[in-house]
């Protein structure tokens, strides 16, 4: 179940400026709008980060692998002297 910590939400809200009751309530009613919200929502919302992350991931090691393969060719060319 997700739960908010509204103590440090609290806390945070003041410190970027929010005056303290305002940021009460919001972290209160973050909490509760969480705690009410259903079930199947919730485990959707998670397939969807698992989702987003797995994606991102595939896309970040298709850039380090053609960095390292770029890499390799300017090292070759370097070596080689060749343009």
């Amino acid at each position: 179940m997700i739960v908010v910590d509204v103590p440090t939400l609290s806390k945070r809200l003041v410190e970027s400026g929010v005056p303290e009751k305002k940021a009460s309530a919001i972290a209160m009613g973050i909490n509760q709008a969480i705690s009410d919200c259903n079930v199947v929502s919730k485990s959707f919302l998670v397939e969807k980060i698992k989702e987003i992350e797995k994606k991102w991931s595939q896309k970040l090691f298709a850039v380090i692998f053609f960095s390292v393969l770029l890499n390799a060719l300017m090292m070759y060319v370097v070596l080689k002297g060749e343009f």
